[in-house]
């Protein structure tokens, strides 16, 4: 093969790897946005997105970890990545698996989907990020919602008259922003309060559950896990820990069966199934295999599923908008709020 036409090929590979497939569908990316995606995220001005993750406007092209006003994960800050076609698609794919340690928790399964992404992402990557919108704020209104001032009793009014009319102004994207802990800082607690730290180097911790023995088991979204943390003798912070699961999807819920008193089996609610494992107090790993409960529950949505309560043999899993009972004998969805 000539230099030239290796040369050709390598150039074709590489236009192949940077973009979305040739049948990727800007149209069917921007549905799958709006339904997915817009619970955090806005890619284009009037899209309504929502300001829990940063702006993809102009995504394409730029560092990652770079968007203003958005306080990113130090992983995100560290990685060094850049956001072409090839590189989103493949964090869009597994996102802890390409940056262990991101916050960013839902993946998108299907390739089919991520190039759809990717191809509505570059028909919209021309706008600019809209400019900011100057609000005139009451003098009052800035004093009451300055943070700086609070303090356990501290009370906040809010005005109606303060307000703007409704809809005229942007969303707000109003980000928190984390920084190291600076030296000497404490918490404003009222009389007779503490606050101190019980168990730290946890990825996403979100549900616990006190086992009859004290032992205390958490999920940890983002590190996909179940652990067991142990309390020390004086209840002040976890003296050891085991990991119980490990490979999870994302678990959320936890619940015991048939009680929290004399529990038999532990229910694992994962974004995108239910399972079950022989269960007693004190145990560091489960006692038999995986059982699935539920092996399929909607997912991708930007909600997770946590169990929540049994009554008899019949359990109540609620994710966003959808009400899941698991029978012993079928699984039914019914529409309706958390």
């Amino acid at each position: 093969m000539s230099r030239l036409s290796l040369a050709m090929c390598c150039a074709a590979g590489f236009l192949v790897a940077s973009s979305p497939a040739f049948s990727a569908d800007a149209s069917a990316g921007k549905a799958l946005f709006r339904q997915r995606c817009t619970v955090c995220h806005t890619a284009e001005s009037g899209d309504s997105g929502g300001a829990q993750g940063p702006s993809l406007i102009g995504v394409l092209g730029r560092p990652a970890a770079s968007a203003p006003q958005f306080s990113y994960t130090q992983a995100l800050r560290e990685s060094r990545l850049k956001w072409d076609g090839a590189t989103l698609k493949r964090f869009l794919g597994a996102p802890a698996g390409v940056v262990p340690g991101t916050s960013m928790a839902l993946a998108v399964p299907e390739e089919a989907d991520r190039d759809n992404l990717i191809a509505y992402f570059q028909s919209v990557s021309g706008q600019a990020p809209a400019a900011a919108q100057a609000i005139v704020v009451p003098a009052s209104s800035a004093q009451s919602a300055n943070w700086r001032s609070d303090a356990p009793g501290r009370q906040h009014r809010i005005a109606g008259a303060s307000l703007p009319a409704p809809f005229a102004t942007p969303s707000s994207r109003n980000s928190s922003s984390v920084v190291p802990k600076p030296a000497g800082a404490t918490l404003a607690l009222p009389p007779g309060f503490q606050v101190e730290p019980f168990a730290t180097g946890l990825a996403g911790p979100r549900k616990m559950l006190i086992a009859p023995n004290g032992d205390i088991l958490v999920t940890e979204i983002s590190g996909g896990r179940v652990t067991v943390l142990h309390p020390t003798p004086d209840g002040r912070h976890a003296g050891g820990t085991d990991v119980y699961l490990k490979g999870l999807k994302q678990p959320f819920g936890l619940a015991f069966y048939p009680n929290a008193q004399n529990p038999q089996w532990l229910y694992v609610a994962e974004t995108n199934r239910v399972t079950r494992y022989a269960y007693q107090a004190g145990d560091v790993k489960p006692r038999g295999e995986t059982q699935i409960v539920v092996p399929q529950l909607p997912s991708g949505i930007g909600h997770s599923p946590r169990y929540r309560v049994f009554a008899g043999r019949q359990a109540t899993v609620r994710l966003g908008g959808f009400r899941i009972e698991c029978g012993r004998h079928h699984v039914q969805e019914n529409t309706g709020g958390d």
